[in-house]
This record gives structure tokens, sequence and C-alpha cells, in this order.
């Protein structure tokens, strides 16, 4: 799992890395960690590779306002998961305008950061899949993950689902 952070105060930029690898630890699973002290280095970043990221740690209140960065992450990362860490509670109202995940106030607790992962993963863990079921040239029914279709094409009314993984599976 990938979490980026930004935050222009380097304490404050570390201190989280140290929770959030802490975290890891204490839960035994893996994590990486991008950290940014600026937002528009952030931006290029995930400009370049959008599918790189999806767990953001923005701090509101920086050169450069984190409601502003959070806009345009969203429009790269249309279901970002973004969460604003901040010592000014008069943002809140405006996060809900980019769909913040969370909004926790400085100084950072370790109590309020794991409560915040805790209540992530298990929304992401608890997603059901998405799926379809397809009619296969041998009269199989077969059940695929939506998420799991590159693209999908039809030839002579069949119907190929290219899958992400290289299978090609074919519909009657």
């Amino acid at each position: 799992m990938k979490f980026t952070i930004c935050d222009d105060t380097l304490s404050d930029l570390n201190n989280l890395e140290t929770l959030l690898k802490g975290y890891a630890f204490k839960n035994n699973f893996s994590i990486e960690i991008e950290k940014y002290n600026n937002p528009n280095d952030l931006i290029k970043k995930v400009s370049y590779s959008p599918q790189d990221y999806h767990i953001f740690f923005l701090d509101i209140v920086m050169q450069k306002n984190g409601i502003d960065t959070a806009k345009k992450i969203r429009t790269i990362c249309e279901n970002a998961i973004i969460i604003f860490t901040t010592s000014s509670k008069e943002f809140a109202i405006d996060a809900f305008g980019v769909r913040a995940y969370d909004y926790i106030l400085k100084p950072l607790e370790e109590v309020k950061v794991y409560e915040c992962i805790d209540r992530l993963l298990n929304e992401l863990n608890s997603t059901p899949k998405s799926t379809c079921k397809i009619k296969t040239n041998d009269l199989t029914i077969t059940s695929i993950n939506i998420k799991d279709i590159a693209y999908i094409e039809s030839i002579n009314r069949r119907i190929q689902f290219y899958m992400k993984n290289g299978d090609v599976i074919t519909s009657t």
C-alpha cells in the first residue's frame, strides 16, 4: 500500500511518516511512503504516473492551499483518497468540496491517525467486487471482475473481453 504525504513543515511531514510506519509495523503489513514538502512537485509527479497514487495525506495551510492541491489531484486521480492533516479548523467545510475522506487536526495524535487508517482499510477490504457473468464460446457461464478488464471489442457479433492479465474471453 502506498501513502503520499505533502506538508511544507518538515517536522509534521516526518511525524506523519513515523506514525504511518508505526501503524504498518503494528499491523504487520508493508507500506510505501512518498513525501513532498512542495505541492507543485507532488502535482508534477502525480501527473506523470497517476496510476501509482491512491492515498494522499495533505496539509491545507501551505504555500499553495491544500484544497487547491486536492482539486488538482481530483482531476488527475478521480478516485484518490484524500485525508487532510492541518492545524486549521476553518477549511473543514471546503474539504467536502473535494470529497475528503477525513480531516485530522494537528498536532497529529497516534490514535486519530490509526483510527482513520483502520476505518479506511476496513472500507477498502469490504468493498464488494463488481462482476459480470459471460456466456463463453463453449456455452459455459463465467464470472469476471470488471476491474480486471483492460478493454472490450466487438467482432462479427461476438464480444471479446481483453483482460489485464493477457487472457482473452470470447462471448457468444
